[in-house]
């Protein structure tokens, strides 16, 4: 994941399941993130990012690494 700017640093990524299931946190302290998720199939994932009291959710696909 990389952001365009430093608007997010500090800023809270979230991972969810379309049912709703969080399957990661962390928090931004760089524009670039490696996120690694070995336990999770490939499909539809919604991620959430929080800064303050605003949010922005996008959804992605993650295809699988083996």
């Amino acid at each position: 994941m990389e952001l365009k700017d430093d608007q997010f640093l500090g800023s809270s990524v979230q991972i969810f399941t379309p049912a709703g299931q969080m399957i990661y946190i962390d928090k931004l302290t760089e524009n670039k993130k490696q996120i690694v998720l070995q336990e999770v199939p490939a499909g539809l994932f919604i991620v959430k990012i929080q800064h303050d009291k605003a949010s922005t959710a996008k959804e992605i696909f993650i295809t699988s690494s083996h």
